[in-house]
């Protein structure tokens, strides 16, 4: 073959790449997609047509088809949440032998033939999770620190829907199930940004027989069984995207209060009698029919979909309640609502098409706040310049690479701890723990030696080692405090200096000008104008900026 014609089978092939990733033509399956683009590509190159016979031609075909296919195409991603469920109710994630655990078939399948996180963590509450995992930023940064602080949550954030929207990575988008970041009906799609959703608005469902859903901001009472109402939504509106790509993230109720006893045919515990007495006497077994329940719907929507092309994430928005709780975490004052392993600690896997060389488990230290850059990534798309900031890609974990974040910590916070009105904070790294709690001393842990945070190290003398790990958790704590990020500062069109800050919760900002770099001294602009910069951003404006040179700084009340 000459060098030109390699030239010209090159031109086909790149003219067929780029047809396919533009979405031409978009009415036909992937395989019939892949054969038109070809010909449309050599259609488009009149001169090789005229001198290649038909043979040659078709093996052109065949040669770019082979090489089209084998370019990673993103794949759909559904992304489950559980509620309430934390790493020592079920089997996958806890091996205490005292323990009782559901039968989860389903998870359980997906965590064996899939990558398994030992070491996965969320916030202690499920609004927290849920802004952590939509935003990939910190509590800190979106003023959601418990589900009393959800109505923080602001149209600014710049969520994982809107990213891949304006990235035009040609998603479906959906959101199903529980959202819990603000009560207005409409807030999923006008705070979230979802096209779709359909689901309930608040946090603990009082029936889940007779409950209020709401599909794209317009309620009416249902009487389906929420979690299997869930999936029933969810297929629904997967069956709606033929042949596109989709993301769906489903947030199931269960387990969540109120306990109860679900339909016998979704769960093995038909023994259970089902009053308000023996609920309240014996939780934990009906805890346990809700999940397998979950369980029993998650299964019919793993089945509805084909997880040759689909990756699915699951896991705990927050750890075990109180009520239910069991070893090795059944400590007072340490499960959902704390900051200890057994309100962070959760069950984290992620299954499916993506994944290489399934059936790992890894004890990489991972955030819920990951999973914005992990779906980013995954969907082709790539993190913004505003947002994101927290959140680190697990995609080299899923491809079965070396994971090696630039921060190798992670942070859970809250404003109310269960029980009392104390806000905390927690950090941790591979090792160690540390838990700083607003009134009392702090607490370290050695997370390898002592995962159950028995021996607060603190109390005795500390080695060299250790000394080094609190000194560098508690520097990184300290730096993770609410400050303005300068995104950009330019002089516009109108003359007038501009300095652009990627939008943070309780802005309130002054800027500050100098003609001494040396000197703290600065006198606020006057007539500075403030505004918000395509909703995500900041924009503090001096309109009358002075013709020598100026320095300029931004402050917090």
């Amino acid at each position: 073959m000459t060098r030109g014609f390699e030239q010209q089978a090159a031109h086909v092939f790149q003219t067929a790449r780029a047809l396919f990733e533009n979405g031409e033509p978009k009415r036909w399956s992937r395989k019939q997609q892949l054969i038109e683009v070809i010909l449309m590509a050599l259609a488009d190159n009149t001169d090789l047509m005229r001198k290649l016979n038909m043979k040659t031609l078709w093996s052109i075909a065949v040669v770019s088809l082979w090489c089209l296919a084998t370019q990673a195409q993103p794949n759909n991603i559904l992304l489950l949440i559980g509620d309430d469920i934390g790493i020592d109710s079920l089997h996958i994630s806890n091996t205490n032998t005292n323990a009782t655990y559901p039968p989860i078939p389903t998870i359980q399948s997906m965590a064996e033939n899939g990558i398994l996180f030992s070491n996965g963590y969320a916030y202690p509450t499920c609004s927290p999770t849920r802004a952590a995992i939509l935003t990939g930023r910190y509590g800190y940064r979106t003023g959601v620190l418990s589900p009393d602080t959800m109505d923080n949550f602001s149209a600014n954030e710049y969520t994982l829907a809107e990213v891949m929207a304006d990235q035009e990575l040609g998603y479906g988008l959906a959101s199903v199930g529980k959202w819990h970041l603000g009560e207005e009906n409409g807030s999923p799609n006008d705070l979230g940004g979802w096209p779709y959703f359909a689901g309930s608005l608040g946090g603990g469902m009082p029936n889940y027989s007779s409950w209020t859903r709401v599909v794209n901001g317009v309620a009416s009472n249902e009487t389906m069984y929420a979690t299997r109402k869930n999936v029933e939504d969810a297929m629904n509106w997967i069956d709606t995207q033929d042949t596109n790509n989709w993301f769906l993230w489903v947030g199931f109720n269960a387990a969540h209060t109120a306990l109860h006893k679900p339909p016998n045919y979704m769960h093995s515990y038909d023994y259970l009698s089902g009053t308000s007495t023996d609920i309240s006497t014996n939780s934990r077994p009906y805890f346990e029919a809700m999940i397998e329940a979950m369980d029993f719907q998650i299964n019919r929507l793993v089945s509805h979909v084909d997880t040759n092309n689909t990756t699915i994430i699951f896991l705990g928005d927050n750890g075990t309640d109180s009520n239910v709780i069991q070893r090795p975490y059944d400590i007072a004052g340490r499960a959902k609502g704390s900051l200890y392993e057994g309100g962070t600690h959760v069950p984290f896997l992620i299954y499916g098409a993506d994944v290489v060389n399934g059936g790992r488990t890894n004890d990489s230290v991972v955030h819920c706040a990951d999973i914005f850059a992990t779906i980013l990534e995954l969907a082709g798309g790539t993190m913004p310049t505003i947002g994101g900031e927290d959140s680190r890609s697990l995609v080299p974990i899923v491809k079965d690479q070396a994971f090696h974040p630039a921060d190798g910590c992670i942070l859970m916070e809250t404003d109310i701890l269960f029980g009392g009105t104390t806000s905390g904070r927690s950090i941790r790294d591979g090792q160690y723990k540390l838990i700083r709690i607003e009134g009392s001393s702090d607490l370290l842990f050695d997370m390898v030696a002592d995962p159950r945070e028995a021996n607060n190290l603190l109390s005795g003398s500390l080695s060299g080692e250790e000394q080094t790990a609190y000194d560098n958790l508690t520097n990184k704590l300290a730096d993770a405090i609410n400050t303005p990020y300068i995104h950009d500062a330019y002089m516009d069109g109108d003359g007038d200096f501009n300095v652009e800050i990627g939008w943070f919760h309780h802005e309130g900002l002054s800027l500050y000008r100098t003609d001494n770099l040396l000197s703290s001294d600065g006198t606020i602009v006057a007539g500075q104008e403030y505004e918000n910069n395509g909703g995500h951003a900041l924009v503090l404006r001096d309109p009358s900026p002075p013709s020598s040179n100026a320095y300029y700084r931004v402050t917090t009340p």
